[in-house]
């Protein structure tokens, strides 16, 4: 039932596109619940009920439940379709970024908004409330020994870390929104890799963190660091559920040394009821977008720049993953900017 929800809610929970993929299903990772654009997957739209079982990894024996969970499947008006992809712009299809080709349209996104960003951060208080506001801690207190997205992709972020971030004995690097599993590279020299997440023990059991905090940044939005102390801060795919992003990204800025790094890496798997639901109505070049919108009106921060590094298959591997009914892997994006 729609009826006393926030209008930034509702509009999220009917742009979910609900794909289950039978050959995850006893994996541990979530179900997918894949925020997507309405003009490209209206014939997938749904609205679900609060479904309990959402709050943890999916089983197979789940799947005949979220079957139970999907109330209606219900086509949105062109009228409100638009208004739906109006919010964001995005670059039409011949756009070149100002140094050439784009290295893909993602990258085209925050190039395109460069100069061009609204004077006032384009969000209210709606697009930051999630279908379900009990507490955080209560949804974390079970610890979850699992990867949320497949492992070709966490191997693509992997190496973009290796690329990016900074190595060598007096580097210290903060993972935002931590768990057991940091995935740094192995080749990472580092005299502090610092943890800050949900459970305890996540953390504990994550072998590349020198020193863990448990904190809601949903209830305060503020790092529990001094000023100047990381060479490098990372959230991985964690971006989509904080409440408050704006002043995590000044906190952020805050705690980064001049030149520092600050990643945020995202795919379109999420729990959905933990979401913010300006991340629930948008698609994948969307929340580009938006990532990259925390960052600018964050300030401190050089232009955001986004990459696509999601691992690309080749056609054959693809059309076999069809013929078998298997996913063909999911995207993996990055957005970032450095401590002006």
């Amino acid at each position: 039932n729609e009826a006393g929800l926030p209008p930034g809610v509702r509009r999220g929970m009917r742009v979910l596109t609900l794909v289950i993929s039978p050959n995850r299903a006893n994996d541990g990772r979530r179900s997918t619940i894949a925020g997507r654009s309405a003009s490209r997957c209206a014939h997938q739209l749904v609205t679900c009920s609060a479904y309990p079982g959402f709050r943890e990894p999916m089983r197979a024996t789940d799947r005949r439940k979220l079957l139970g969970a999907v109330v209606a499947t219900q086509l949105l008006p062109l009228a409100e379709q638009a208004q739906a992809m109006d919010v964001i712009p995005l670059p039409p299809a011949d756009y070149q970024c100002p140094s050439g080709p784009c290295q893909s349209k993602a990258s085209a996104v925050l190039e395109l908004a460069k100069g061009n960003w609204p004077v006032e951060a384009p969000f209210t208080e709606d697009d930051f409330l999630r279908y379900d506001e009990a507490s955080d801690f209560d949804f974390y207190r079970q610890p979850r020994f699992v990867k949320h997205v497949d492992d070709a992709a966490l191997d693509s972020l992997t190496a973009w870390y290796e690329r990016n971030l900074p190595s060598g004995p007096d580097v210290a690097i903060l993972d935002m929104c931590s768990s057991w599993v940091s995935h740094f590279p192995t080749s990472l020299r580092a005299r502090q890799v610092s943890g800050l997440g949900m459970n305890a023990e996540e953390l504990a059991e994550n072998p590349v963190l020198t020193d863990y905090v448990v904190k809601d940044l949903n209830k305060e939005a503020r790092l529990p660091y001094q000023d100047n102390t990381f060479d490098a801060v990372v959230n991985t795919v964690s971006i989509d559920y904080l409440n408050k992003p704006i002043q995590i990204m000044k906190e952020t800025c805050r705690i980064l040394k001049p030149g520092g790094l600050v990643a945020l890496s995202f795919s379109n798997r999420l729990f959905f009821t933990k979401a913010v639901s300006n991340w629930l109505g948008t698609s994948d070049l969307e929340h580009i977008y938006i990532a990259g919108a925390y960052m600018h009106y964050a300030g401190g921060f050089t232009d955001p720049v986004a990459e696509d590094i999601s691992p690309r298959a080749s056609f054959s591997a693809s059309m076999q993953n069809v013929l078998n009914n298997k996913a063909s892997g999911d995207p993996m994006y990055v957005v970032y900017a450095r401590k002006a």
